[in-house]
């Protein structure tokens, strides 16, 4: 599913130049049919459920959300130090990619305030639930960037093949986060299948607004790569009024009428 990763390091003559080299694969221009696609994805995270206990068993990485080096989107580095709490680890997470955003698209005072009232008030209430009871989360490998530029059909399997990636160990609903953006035009089947091989996690009422969450998430990076693009920026502000709007104080309709 993934593509073979050949020799990679730094270029003798050149310090700040680095290379990579992978098995050549000849890719369609499209995804395939959205069951085996979805069905992939769902393998790769349970999968790496039982691996990151036997590495965690193993005494090679914690029992913990982050990854052992940092990984990047793009050109920015992401913030991967290990945490116990997945909300812990999402928030300091969030913080660095909204400074990068910040310096790509220029101060503003409405974000500001949204910023600080999102990792407040909508974080602690929609992810903090995921890490009590008994299906309390726990961490997979996620892919971090899975946009459909990301992932194709290998045309001589026809089966599907992800690269590209900015991985680490994390809420496994976070990679769909992508999906949530609209610019992608990935339709509720690729969720529903997904979730044929993965339950969504519980509270499953709240599913909706992690996705809104995590999406937020991939619009402040995408807009961290373009600083003329303020359609990112909005997109970003649209979800971050509506759920900021919904969930202040760590409250929400539902807790109001009750």
């Amino acid at each position: 599913m993934s593509v073979k990763p050949i020799a990679y390091g730094t270029c003798s003559s050149i310090p700040d130049t680095h290379f990579f080299i992978s098995e050549f694969k000849r890719l369609s221009s499209d995804l395939g049919d959205v069951e085996s696609f979805r069905s992939a994805i769902a393998t790769m995270h349970k999968r790496s459920a039982v691996l990151h206990q036997k590495l965690f068993e193993s005494g090679q990485i914690p029992a913990k959300f982050g990854f052992h080096v940092p990984t990047h989107l793009g050109m920015l580095p992401l913030e991967t130090g290990w945490h116990s709490s997945w909300t812990a680890f999402f928030t300091l997470a969030m913080k660095s990619i909204m400074t990068f955003e910040r310096e790509a698209q220029g101060p503003s005072e409405e974000m500001e305030c949204l910023e600080i009232r999102l990792l407040k008030e909508v974080v602690p209430r929609l992810l903090t639930p995921l890490e009590n009871g008994p299906n309390k989360i726990q961490p997979v490998l996620v892919h971090g960037d899975l946009m459909l530029g990301n992932a194709r059909k290998d045309q001589d399997t026809n089966k599907p093949t992800l690269y590209d990636a900015g991985s680490f160990w994390a809420h496994n609903e976070c990679d769909l986060g992508k999906w949530g953006a609209a610019r992608y035009h990935i339709g509720p089947e690729y969720f529903d299948e997904y979730h044929k091989h993965i339950p969504k996690s519980a509270p499953e009422e709240d599913w909706e607004d992690r996705i809104i969450l995590y999406t937020i998430r991939n619009n402040l990076l995408s807009a961290s790569h373009y600083g003329d693009r303020k359609d990112l920026r909005n997109l970003a502000l649209r979800d971050m009024r509506f759920l900021v709007e919904k969930y202040g104080n760590n409250g929400d309709a539902r807790h109001a009428e009750g």
